[in-house]
């Protein structure tokens, strides 16, 4: 059953250790977003911008080193950025196509939650890290 979900092999241990790295940057984009509004009294959208950024250098980081145990570069450094670029005008497109449709915006919000991963896995994995 497991192999219905998770493809087998070197391409598992890629996707897991990408999941992991998913949470991690999300629990860094959070507590920094929360440090900084209530520790240093920052404003709310300058903080979760911030925290977007941190967030995204660890991604870039761990993703690069760990997840897919790909060389630091421009290559890659360039490549992740475009594909973060489309995931995130692709995550607003979502959005807006669930308000233009009169939807509740959770459900755009959920529908974006299930579908960008998986996407984004699929995008670095055959373009970000694809061997040269």
């Amino acid at each position: 059953m497991l192999e219905r979900w998770f493809p087998a092999g070197a391409t598992r241990a890629k996707l897991l250790r990408f999941v992991c790295v998913g949470i991690g940057a999300t629990l860094i984009h959070f507590l920094v977003a929360i440090g900084l509004v209530s520790g240093l009294d920052v404003p709310p959208t300058i903080a979760n911008a911030s925290a977007v950024l941190v967030a995204t250098v660890f991604s870039y980081l761990a993703n690069t080193l760990w997840s897919f145990s790909a060389p630091l570069g421009r290559r890659t450094l360039s490549r992740f950025v475009v594909v973060s670029t489309l995931i995130a005008c692709l995550a607003a497109a979502m959005s807006a196509l669930f308000e233009h449709l009169g939807l509740d915006y959770r459900l755009g919000v959920l529908a974006t939650v299930v579908s960008i991963p998986p996407v984004t896995f699929w995008l670095h994995h055959a373009w970000t890290y694809r061997a040269a």
